[in-house]
């Protein structure tokens, strides 16, 4: 992934969020994945920023069959390091029940 400069110039020019790879981490194409899908999801569900990035690294680090599932899963970072993440991107609401199709 290698997007640790990339993430650090966009938080540097006031981007509130941004989700990168440690510069130097190559990480796994399975860890990119379980982390996207669950981040996304939380996000998407209403949770914070800090939320859905911490359940994206759960989500890494609980993925069958990917070796060394911890250290793939500190290899994300969330910036601006001491930017308030604690807030949703999307305000939704909860579902009484599953629309039917």
């Amino acid at each position: 992934c290698h997007s640790g400069l990339a993430g650090e110039t966009f938080a540097s020019a006031g981007v509130p969020h941004v989700v990168c790879c440690q510069q130097e981490s190559e990480l796994k194409d399975t860890a990119a994945l379980a982390f996207t899908r669950q981040f996304y999801l939380s996000l998407a569900v209403g949770h914070t920023v800090k939320e859905s990035f911490d359940q994206g690294c759960k989500a890494v680090r609980a993925t069958p069959n990917l070796r060394n599932a911890e250290e793939e899963m500190k290899k994300f970072i969330l910036l601006p390091r001491d930017g308030n993440h604690d807030v949703p991107v999307f305000n939704a609401r909860p579902l009484r029940e599953w629309p039917k199709t």
